[in-house]
């Protein structure tokens, strides 16, 4: 039984970090003058966001991270960070 719930709760897991992930196609379309809130519903909430909230940190799919910059709660530019 506990390796059941055991292989259960490693799906959840791995099904859950792909379902989260930002896909790097969607984030490179993304165009400047965006509405951060656009942002969001392209590629979901931010991993972690700056304390002055002009930065924010996503993770892709593929391991990679994306940086995106915001002036006035619009996409000002950002990059893709290829290995941490």
């Amino acid at each position: 039984m506990k390796r059941i719930i055991f292989i259960c709760m490693t799906a959840v897991m791995l099904l859950g970090t792909i379902a989260f992930g930002a896909q790097e196609e969607n984030v490179i379309q993304i165009n400047e003058g965006t509405s951060r809130d656009e942002v969001h519903k392209i590629i979901g909430e931010a991993e972690s966001v700056s304390v002055e909230g002009y930065r924010e940190v996503y993770t892709l799919e593929n391991g990679k991270s994306a940086v995106m910059y915001y002036r006035d709660d619009m996409f000002d530019f950002g990059f893709i960070v290829v290995g941490r």
